[in-house]
């Protein structure tokens, strides 16, 4: 009987042999082995001699499984420049156990995006259906730490293929041993790929497959998770969850090797693993343990030897073993136990865990040890111990204490993660009255949040304090569903059941919410009058020293009026003094950061100030234990807002594209908080004279949004409104700016979104030739900035140049001039672009006059402004300039610069304006008035 091919399938028995002959050897033996071997199988040569060679490598051999080894090498399957849908492939950037890997661009003309190109094995492929399906459990994941699904298809020879986020970084073991991290650094990171896995099991998806090259780290420091390719659904059938062929041994959990049934357990192996190997620069279980015959004898009987022995026995460890013996050798020994119920019960557990190490805090990993918890309580409060032995001798007096306080911390992690796992029953289980009128999986998400907010008083009745807990997290639960009704109604439960306990932390909270709830609806009025009770509780409750008091000094800096600067000012430092120093990453301390950013400009438009708030309110939001990354795009917004107004083009549209990627990974395209982040980029666009990307983005936005338009349908349709009358698009931005009115006189607006939308009307109307509602309109925005905001707005200076241009353009010159000469007196040296564009109207107006020379004097100072501008600009007013001038020089007899300069202006106006756009007529008339013929 001749012997198997190596491409064979009954090839693995002989293949397992060999592999495990060598793997016994010295590496200096393997070759006289290999010889042996292949004189007796000499079709084998080639690529027994390949598996050798990678036996010490870095690729992971031992991972992969057998048949895909013994294929052996392969060149790319698919052709740099074969189109898959709108994407064209590039070149093959990696080969896994699933398929290839092709890096591709996106080539079908709505906007230039890079991604990765899964193709899956020939052999693997799923049916259609199952592979519809895995794309459907993809589809679930968006979340900031986890590469996107963006598309997904069959090739025309069956091979199913997902279009991924491509992402550029290093894996997270190379990124370590690179930046020579230090051991808050690596877990830091750690945390951040725990988020990234407790999101995805909150979307009831396993990940199956988690190790150090599945996790990269960007430019920016951020851990980004990949490679859902073995990921399954909690929710699939029994034997969909134990089909392990394709797990990579070294990082798998015992269960998986012996083929047992998958739950979010082996993850929080994986995890475990992966924490090992990051804090000692080692894998947890060596390569040659790891081929599967080796690893199958491992599950159930192996556990990884502690972090800290393994940095002992290295030269140079990348941590010292003193710094990871006690709370870190335990949290890894926990995550890694031989039995699933005995590890954490949550990945959200393994990383509370972490962050209490981190803060000096009792680790759970460690629990029932009375002198552990003496000693960390001690650390804590050495400054007590240097203080004096009496001192030292009173603490040592109350150390009883000092662990009672401990524990009753690791109660209330105890009943959170509780919470957490009701919260979960409840929505895995089918309640029996339910299913039996429908069968389970037709039951909705939130019919199930009724059954179990149903069940709270009566199976919590004996634990009020779970029963607090438990109305909060529903009651949270609801709002986000906008479900107001159930929301208040168990808000005010919670409230009642809190004051009759006398716990006026929940009671301070409850006040707390229903001042946000107001804020939200701009009803600052109520928001004030809430803090009320929810400032006396904190009383009651001994809370002034706490995070839930920094939360009440946000809340008030957020609900004063907006131009009441040295209230928000001073209840920001309040905020960010206890935030800084209880928990500088509580979520709360990013969004005081925001709002001292938005106080900087509004105080007295210190953009400066404002970017520097920004950036540090960014690196703060990298650290936070819960990040919100709704808030996150929303600050990537303001940040861009800030640059731009300090003339920083390429920054503001950088920061702009990483606020729309988040926006988009977050919330996706048919949210309101995708539409704004979208328009402002577009108008960043617009606003640097690339029109039509400017425009493919808005007009990708507006079939999106609802109709009729929400409060942040709206916010993007007056971006719109800005782009269309920049650039003179008149034909259709009278109605659309009428609308823009209508809604912010209806809606609980702030003043200055009243009198921007007038403004913006008054405009579109000037430029469609209805001049006496024109007037009205500009003069009441005036007038509204005039007696709301300081002389040096930015804002304001722009309403008083734009009604000094359009009385000019009506003969009223004193009035104009009068104005136009307050905002150039307003410039004070910031070269502002409002300001240059005044000068050339100056210019105009001189003309009107009969003053040539002073208006060629003037138009020439103007053009330096605009070379000499910092801040805010758009292309559009350097026309306008341009033109001021050309008619100057004309008036002096300069014809041939005139023309010159106004075909230069004509050039730009029609490569960044409406066809029908005023500067556009202007330029004809001008040339035409040069050349001696009729403007076309």
């Amino acid at each position: 009987m001749p012997s198997p091919s190596p491409a064979d399938e009954n090839s693995f028995p002989v293949l397992d042999q060999l592999l495990d002959e060598l793997l016994a050897l010295p590496p200096g033996q393997r070759a006289a082995a290999v010889e042996r071997f292949v004189a007796g199988h000499p079709v084998w040569r080639r690529h027994v001699e390949a598996l050798v060679s990678q036996l010490d490598g870095a690729d992971e051999l031992l991972d992969h499984p057998a048949l895909e080894l013994i294929a052996g090498p392969a060149d790319a399957t698919l052709l740099s420049g074969q189109r898959l849908g709108p994407w064209r492939l590039q070149e093959l950037i990696g080969r896994g156990g699933m398929g290839e890997v092709y890096r591709a661009r996106r080539e079908d003309g709505s906007f230039e995006q890079f991604a990765a190109v899964k193709l899956m094995r020939a052999d693997l492929a799923l049916a259609p259906a199952r592979f519809e399906a895995e794309r459907q459990l993809l589809a679930r994941l968006e979340h900031p730490g986890i590469a996107r699904l963006l598309d997904g298809g069959v090739t025309d020879e069956g091979r199913p293929y997902m279009i991924m986020e491509l992402v550029e970084g290093l894996p997270v073991q190379r990124w370590c041993a690179q930046s020579h991290a230090t051991l808050a650094q690596r877990l830091d990171l750690f945390i951040g790929v725990c988020e990234a896995v407790a999101y995805a099991h909150r979307a009831l998806v396993v990940h199956r497959d988690l190790k150090p090259a599945n996790v990269l780290v960007t430019a920016d420091g951020h851990p980004k998770l990949l490679d859902f390719g073995l990921a399954r659904a909690l929710d699939a059938l029994p034997q969909d969850l134990t089909r392990e062929t394709l797990l990579t041994p070294a990082y798998a959990a015992p269960e998986q090797l012996a083929g047992g049934v998958i739950t979010t357990a082996v993850d929080v192996y994986a995890l475990g693993l992966l924490l090992h190997e990051m804090l000692t620069g080692r894998p947890a279980f060596e390569p040659s343990r790891s081929a599967w015959p080796m690893a199958a004898q491992r599950a159930g009987q192996a556990e990884p030897m502690s972090p800290s022995r393994v940095a002992e026995a290295l030269a140079q460890p990348p941590v010292p073993a003193a710094r990871l013996q006690g709370d870190l050798d335990a949290i890894v020994a926990k995550a890694t136990r031989l039995e699933p119920e005995a590890r954490y019960a949550s990945v959200e557990a393994l990383r509370d865990d972490v962050l209490r190490h981190l803060r000096l805090r009792p680790v759970l990993a460690r629990q029932g040890n009375w002198r552990y918890l003496a000693a960390r309580t001690l650390r804590r409060h050495r400054a007590w111990v240097a203080a004096g032995g009496v001192a030292l001798l009173a603490l040592l007096g109350g150390a009883g204490l000092a662990v009672w306080q401990a524990h009753e911390a690791e109660l209330a992690a105890a009943r959170a993660n509780a919470v957490k796992s009701y919260l979960l029953q409840v929505f895995r289980a089918s309640d029996p009255r339910t299913a039996s009128d429908r069968p389970r999986g037709q039951i909705t998400a939130r019919e199930l949040l009724d059954l179990g907010a149903a069940r709270i008083d009566s199976e919590f009745a004996t634990q009020p304090g779970l029963q607090l807990e438990l109305l909060g997290e529903l009651a949270s639960l609801y709002r986000e569903l906008g479900e107001t009704a159930r929301y208040e109604a168990l808000q005010a439960h919670r409230l009642q059941l809190a004051e009759r306990l006398g716990n006026w932390q929940a009671v301070a909270e409850v006040w707390l919410n229903r001042n946000g709830d107001a804020a939200d609806a701009n009803d600052s009025r109520l928001a004030l009058q809430h803090l009320q009770p929810a400032d006396q509780a904190l009383q009651r409750g001994g809370l002034r020293d706490s995070l839930l008091q920094a939360r009440w000094w946000l809340s008030r800096a957020q609900s004063l009026p907006r131009d009441d600067f040295p209230g928000r000012g001073a209840a920001l430092r309040e905020a960010r003094r206890l935030y800084e120093r209880l928990d500088p990453r509580a979520p709360g301390y990013v969004t005081t950061l925001i709002e001292a950013g938005l106080l900087a400009y509004d105080g007295g438009g210190d953009d400066e100030l404002a970017v520097a708030l920004y950036r540090e309110a960014l690196a703060a939001y990298a650290t936070a234990h819960d990040r919100d990354d709704g808030e996150a795009q929303t600050l990537y917004g303001n940040l861009a807002e800030a640059l731009l107004n300090l003339g920083r083009f390429d920054e503001a549209q950088a920061i702009a594209r990483q606020g729309l990627a988040l926006a988009e990974r977050t919330y996706g395209e048919a949210h309101g908080d995708y539409w704004v982040p979208a328009s402002n980029y577009a108008r960043l666009l617009h606003l640097g004279g690339d029109r039509d990307a400017a425009w493919r983005m808005l007009d990708h936005v507006f079939p999106l949004l609802p109709r009729p338009p929400t409060s942040d349908a709206w916010k993007a349709l007056g971006t719109r409104l800005d782009c269309m009358v920049n650039e003179g698009h008149s034909s259709e931005s009278v109605p659309l700016a009428r609308a823009i009115v209508a809604a912010m006189d209806a809606q609980p607006n702030t003043a200055n979104a009243r009198y921007r939308s007038r403004l913006r009307l008054g405009e579109a109307l000037w430029q469609h030739g209805d001049i006496a509602e024109a007037e009205q309109f500009l003069r009441a925005a005036w007038r509204g900035y005039v007696d709301h905001e300081s002389a040096d707005r930015q804002t304001r200076l722009w309403a008083t140049g734009l009604l000094g241009r359009f009385l000019l353009s009506q003969g009223h010159l004193d009035e104009a001039e009068s104005l136009l000469r307050e905002v150039i007196a307003r410039d004070a040296h910031r070269h502002l672009s409002h300001v240059a564009l005044a000068r050339s109207d100056l210019a105009r107006l001189m003309l009107a006059r009969g003053q040539a020379v002073a208006a060629l004097t003037e138009s020439a100072a103007a053009q330096q402004a605009w070379r000499d501008v910092h801040g805010f600009r758009d292309v559009r007013m350097g026309v306008a300039i341009d033109l001021a001038r050309a008619q100057a020089l004309a008036a002096t007899g300069e014809r041939a610069q005139a023309q010159r300069l106004a075909q230069e202006a004509l050039a730009n106006s029609q490569k960044w304006d409406a066809p029908e756009a005023p500067a556009i007529k202007e330029a004809r008339a001008l040339l035409a008035a040069l050349s001696g013929k009729p403007a076309p």
